[in-house]
Order: structure tokens, then C-alpha cells, then sequence
């Protein structure tokens, strides 16, 4: 039965989730604590898509994790540790990918995605480090967001700030940062 219910969920996971056919996952024992109706496996990638109305073109992706350890907590909802993740900026040649890491979090399909433990995140020579980090995936009424409220560090060769929080824009290549402390290095150190 587990077995049947297992290739039930992949199959759905692999239509709903992504472009193109997604590698079979294997299996990983489940977790003694882990309540009997969790289902865990690993190796498996998420996607989130623009929600926003597309007059035809297909859609893209916003957001694409990957992770090798989940588990399937609900019909659209996965835990999963150890992961990597996209959020896709918008536009073909000036594109700003933000590339981000974390230990764990949770992934709910056509909504969000919350990372959490130890996050690293990179937009293009920028390195931040955050506690957690939530994507808000776009739809009809609101742009896609990526949102923390916990402290953040900004590290660049010319920059190094701490903040209390941040929100991340990938439409319109910006990110704002709320009660900011730190130095930026303006000019060029000339010899």
C-alpha cells in the first residue's frame, strides 16, 4: 500500500511541480518519531511559477528548489532539509538570479516557500546570511517578494551591513534593507 500511495505522490509531484520529467526519487527511511501518514523520500526538485496572467506565452518559473531529503506533509505541502534554491529574477539578458541555501524549510506548491537554518544567500557578488528567508510567489494582485524579519548581513568587498530585515524584489532588481547599520566603501582604493 505505502508503495502504491509513494508512486501516486511522485507522480503528482512531477506533473504539478516542474518542467519536463523529474529523475525518480529514492526512497529514505522515515524517520522513527515521524508521524505514521508522512511520507519521506528524497531527491526531488520543486518549482513555483508566475501566477500572473500570461495572454498566451507559457509560464516561468519564479522559484526552483532542490533538496534531497523531504517529506510529503499534506497534498501540496513538502518539508524538506539541506536545499537549494532559485529565485529567478525577471528579463532574458540583465537577469539577477538570487541562488540561496538553507538547512531546512517548507515548500507549498503555487504559494510559497520558507527557508530556514543557516541561509545563505547570493545576488550577484553580494553575499547575505539570514536566519530564514520567505518567497511569496507572484500572483494577479501582488509582484513575487522574497522577505526576512530577522537579522541580515550584506557582504560585498565594498560593503558590509547588519539589519534588522530585508525584502527582495527580483522584478525590479531591488532589495531594501530595515534598520541598517554598516559601512559601504565608495570610490576605488588606489595605490
Amino acid at each position: 500500500m505505502k508503495y502504491i500511495l509513494s508512486g501516486i505522490v511522485i507522480c503528482i509531484a512531477a506533473a504539478g511541480c516542474g518542467e519536463g520529467p523529474a529523475p525518480p526519487p529514492a526512497y529514505a527511511p522515515v524517520p522513527r518519531d515521524a508521524p505514521e501518514d508522512v511520507l519521506t523520500m528524497s531527491g526531488i526538485d520543486l518549482y513555483l511559477h508566475d501566477m500572473r496572467p500570461t495572454a498566451g506565452v507559457a509560464r516561468k518559473p519564479t522559484f526552483w528548489l532542490h533538496t534531497e531529503k523531504f517529506s510529503v506533509l499534506d497534498e501540496n505541502i513538502w518539508a524538506f532539509e539541506d536545499a537549494r534554491a532559485i529565485i529567478y529574477g525577471e528579463g532574458e539578458e540583465d537577469r539577477q538570479d538570487i541562488i540561496l541555501e538553507a538547512r531546512e524549510g517548507r515548500f507549498e506548491e503555487g504559494k510559497s516557500a520558507y527557508l530556514r537554518g543557516g541561509v545563505k544567500a547570493l545576488m550577484g557578488s553580494l553575499r547575505i546570511e539570514l536566519a530564514d528567508i520567505e518567497w511569496q510567489n507572484p500572483d494577479a494582485e501582488t509582484p513575487g517578494e522574497a522577505r526576512s524579519d530577522n537579522p541580515v548581513k550584506v557582504l560585498d568587498s565594498h560593503v558590509q551591513l547588519e539589519a534588522a530585515g530585508v525584502r527582495i524584489y527580483p522584478q525590479r532588481k531591488e532589495f531594501m534593507l530595515t534598520g541598517v547599520a554598516g559601512t559601504i566603501q565608495f570610490g576605488r582604493n588606489e595605490s
